[in-house]
């Protein structure tokens, strides 16, 4: 009789067990890249898990969907899918973004052989790969409204649907890099000026700038956030910064190559364009030959040409002038303005990295480079190859 009622009791148990048990699902970070897989792209790695919370289960079908905000949705280029416990040997898969909105679906469905598990631990479901092109916003990601939205079934199809757990906050407010609108140098003083201005600035501890004397050669660091205040970046700010940094070790005749990086809160590295300069001397004997104040003005052609991602370009500034240099499409609509603003006589470098004004990648081609400085005005022509 002990037997009996000891039986029942764990029999009752056991089906109070089923009818509560559930599976819960969460999305976690995995990796968030800046500058990959192309210059001024970045690549943000989701995983989506799941967990019973009695016993392990096999499972018949597991859908549901989560959304991409608007500023992602709309930078978005590709979306795609590594499922890990359902294979599609054995499972129909159903795996989408939809443009429109935002959702990002994954619907699992059982048709033969090994059915995949979902554990007591958290089990990665399937890791969802988002490749966007950077332009400076915030977004975030929720949960995706519509219906059927979360539903999971276990091997005798009994509904085992439990709960989505709340999105982290680092993927509920994407922080994306710093936005940095023009990067140059002037040579001036026996000594290289370098200039950047950003637009705007997320998550930004500080700069740190390298330097080196060849594009292939080892980039070593000249200042950083850490020892020179004026290279500390703004946090989280939506209006930009004008910085400044002198390198006064430097010789006539030598090439060197500049290269900046952004550093965020977590420690994370964003490195934009490299920048090169040569140091030139004056042979005119009514000026110090470290002065390098041109007796013209004059657009150099970009090097290098052909060039990807980026290219550098020189101009020289006989006296103070407001310049105006700009990229344009071969059809003449405007790519990109690099410099519009009043910039001291000398040699002065630019670069651009082939993004226009949204901070979205052009496609190979041919553009045009104009100058604009005083009554003077020159273009070239440069060549972009992805």
């Amino acid at each position: 009789m002990r037997n009996l009622i000891r039986r029942i009791t764990l029999c009752s148990f056991l089906s109070y067990s089923c009818l509560f048990a559930q599976i819960d699902t969460r999305l976690t970070l995995e990796s968030h890249t800046y500058n990959s897989p192309l210059p001024g792209e970045a690549t943000l790695i989701i995983n989506v898990e799941a967990r019973s919370n009695t016993i392990n289960y096999d499972i018949n079908s597991f859908q549901n969907a989560f959304q991409l905000g608007n500023n992602l949705r709309l930078q978005t280029n590709t979306v795609s899918f590594d499922h890990q416990e359902f294979p599609s040997t054995n499972y129909t898969n159903t795996e989408q973004f939809r443009l429109s909105d935002g959702r990002v679906r994954y619907i699992y469905t059982y048709s033969n052989g090994d059915r995949g598990t979902i554990l007591t631990t958290w089990t990665r479901i399937v890791k969802v790969t988002i490749q966007y092109t950077i332009n400076g916003a915030t977004s975030e990601i929720i949960w995706y409204s519509g219906r059927p939205n979360y539903y999971v079934t276990d091997s005798g199809d009994i509904e085992r649907t439990g709960s989505e757990l709340e999105i982290p906050s680092i993927l509920q407010d994407i922080s994306l890099p710093v936005c940095l609108t023009a990067f140059e140098a002037i040579i001036k003083d026996r000594s290289v000026h370098l200039n950047w201005i950003t637009a705007s600035e997320i998550n930004n501890l500080g700069f740190e700038l390298y330097k080196s004397i060849g594009s292939d050669s080892t980039f070593l660091m000249i200042s950083s956030f850490r020892d020179n205040p004026d290279l500390e970046g703004l946090g989280n700010s939506s209006v930009g910064k004008d910085y400044n940094f002198t390198d006064e070790d430097v010789f006539v005749g030598q090439t060197y190559w500049y290269k900046l990086s952004d550093i965020s809160y977590t420690g994370d590295k964003n490195v934009h364009s490299s920048l090169c300069v040569t140091l030139k001397s004056v042979t005119d004997s009514t000026k110090s030959m470290y002065t390098n104040i041109p007796d013209n003005y004059k657009l150099l052609q970009n090097y290098p040409n052909p060039f990807n991602p980026w290219t550098n370009i020189t101009y020289y500034l006989p006296k103070s002038s407001k310049v105006c240099i700009k990229v344009i499409g071969i059809l003449g609509n405007e790519i990109c303005i690099l410099v519009r603003r009043e910039n001291e006589a000398g040699i002065h470098t630019v670069s651009w990295n082939g993004l226009d004004s949204s901070g979205n990648q052009v496609a190979s081609g041919i553009y045009i480079l104009t100058m604009e400085a005083e009554n003077f005005n020159d273009w070239k022509k440069i060549i972009l190859i992805r």
